[in-house]
């Protein structure tokens, strides 16, 4: 089960380390006329990706929790990290991808959409940090 987990939360930290480091700050190149198709496309076309994934990783996360009974700080250390994901995601992130496609391109909320971004990429790391964890922890003789 850990080893399904990770591979959905390296898929999504591999994506997320993708978005920060090259798609975002790809933003600011955009041309401001461009930039609400851009936007718009881009958030309907990661939301396709990214929801489902996000979904199935927290299905897991859930499942894995109250059914295992294994080490509850390497747990917490393993679903902590989904709730800071899906804070960034729905309490900080989206609200700028709305304020974007409301008002077009403004630098100073791409700024802070990297900076978020730049939480959520570091909470899928420390999840999968934690399920490494789990694992090895579960591999362990007795």
């Amino acid at each position: 089960m850990f080893f399904v987990s990770a591979v959905v939360t390296g898929f999504l930290l591999g994506l997320s380390c993708f978005v920060l480091w090259v798609h975002y700050p790809g933003y600011l190149l955009i041309s401001s006329a461009d930039f609400p198709a851009y936007e718009a496309k881009h958030t309907r076309a990661t939301a396709a990706i990214t929801l489902p994934s996000m979904l199935l990783e927290m299905g897991l996360a859930i499942w894995a929790f109250f059914s295992m009974p294994l080490n509850l700080p390497y747990q917490l250390l393993a679903f902590l990290p989904l709730i800071g994901v899906w804070y960034t995601t729905f309490g900080l992130a989206i609200p700028c991808h709305k304020r974007l496609l409301k008002h077009g391109k403004q630098e100073a909320v791409i700024r802070k959409l990297i900076g978020v971004h730049a939480w959520r990429t570091a909470f899928w790391a420390l999840r999968l940090a934690a399920l490494a964890g789990l694992w090895v922890y579960q591999l362990a003789p007795a």
